[in-house]
């Protein structure tokens, strides 16, 4: 028995030895081919775009534009504290939520967001109003205004945001889709203000701001700001164009 055993240890130690040399040329192949595929220039992709992240093809008229005859519209949803309400307010609110929730028919996303506080408007109409004052009040305003800006510019201050998303597919026109879109939006809006929620639709420029906030979360710029240089119209005539037309 014991001879059996030496002999079987003595095979496979003879087995082991005679697949080393395979061991480290298939190894070597191996490692040759990895450091060619190192070798191999790697191709840069370029930048991706709205279309490539969101199938986003135009925003026009308050509505996206999806690939695939896909439309969408976007309203703003404020609501009031309901802990705040009294118990016979917070069941009327619950009451008008799940009817509301009961009636819809047609597909509604919510997002909830946290954006940084935006107090330009705010800073503007103080800025507006400021030769009506007098020297002290206007001394209060213009600190007013500096500190809000400083809010806006240090984001020290961020306000929770949330926004319905309706959608609506068709193959037939831009027309068509936002006058169908508009129509459940009304009818949506209706029923959440009998829940103490206030809807707004959002136009174009309001929404390149909540798609450039989602992408660019922490920046205070927003693109609505460049809209008085019509950057976001279809067509843009310069100045200059325009008086050369009317000297001509």
């Amino acid at each position: 028995m014991a001879k059996l055993v030496m002999w079987i240890l003595l095979l496979l130690s003879v087995l082991v030895a005679a697949s080393i040399p395979l061991i480290l040329k298939y190894q070597h192949r191996g490692g040759s081919s990895s450091r060619a595929d190192e070798d191999v220039p790697v191709k840069k992709h370029s930048k991706a775009d709205l279309k490539d992240i969101w199938e986003i093809q135009d925003i026009k008229h308050g509505v996206i534009v999806l690939t695939g005859n896909r439309y969408r519209m976007v309203m703003r949803v404020a609501a009031a504290d309901f802990f705040l309400l009294g118990e016979g307010e917070q069941e009327q609110v619950e009451d008008a939520l799940r009817a509301v929730l009961m009636g819809i028919s047609f597909p509604v996303q919510f997002l909830v967001t946290s954006e940084a506080l935006n107090t330009r408007k705010a800073v503007q109409d103080v800025k507006e109003n400021l030769s009506g004052l007098d020297n002290d009040v206007r001394k209060y305003a213009q600190e007013y205004a500096s500190y809000l800006e400083g809010l806006t510019l240090n984001k020290t201050a961020a306000v929770r945001s949330a926004y319905a998303v309706l959608s609506f597919d068709t193959a037939k026109d831009m027309d068509y889709a936002r006058s169908e879109l508009l129509a459940r939006a009304t009818g949506l809006a209706d029923g959440l203000q009998m829940a103490r929620m206030n809807c707004e639709i959002l136009d174009t420029p309001a929404l390149v701001d909540l798609l450039h906030h989602l992408l660019n979360r922490g920046r205070p710029w927003r693109p609505s700001e460049a809209d008085c240089t019509g950057v976001m119209e279809s067509y843009h005539f310069s100045e200059r164009q325009v008086q050369a037309n009317q000297a001509a």
